[in-house]
């Protein structure tokens, strides 16, 4: 899941409680059946690169859902020209 974080910005206002919503969902499904596994695939972005905590993500290690969070350092660079000075 990209962009997973209520930070979407006022233009988005209407869409804002979805990532909250889906968190609350599957958290509970977690809490009344513990057997379930589910795994929670996502980026750093949304903990904006380790730089802001994200609820969400810390309401599903506390239910016990695996939180799969991609490390972008393994993929090749998208853009070589521009980020070669960084």
């Amino acid at each position: 899941m990209f962009l997973y974080n209520p930070d979407a910005g006022t233009d988005f206002e209407s869409d804002l409680t979805l990532s909250g919503e889906l968190t609350n969902k599957l958290v509970e499904k977690r809490r009344s059946n513990s057997s379930i596994k589910i795994d929670f695939i996502t980026d750093p972005d949304n903990t904006l690169y380790g730089g802001s905590p994200s609820k969400q993500i810390a309401d599903f290690e506390k239910a016990g859902v695996n939180m799969i969070i991609s490390d972008l350092r393994k993929l090749r660079d998208s853009n070589p020209l521009y980020s070669s000075a960084w």
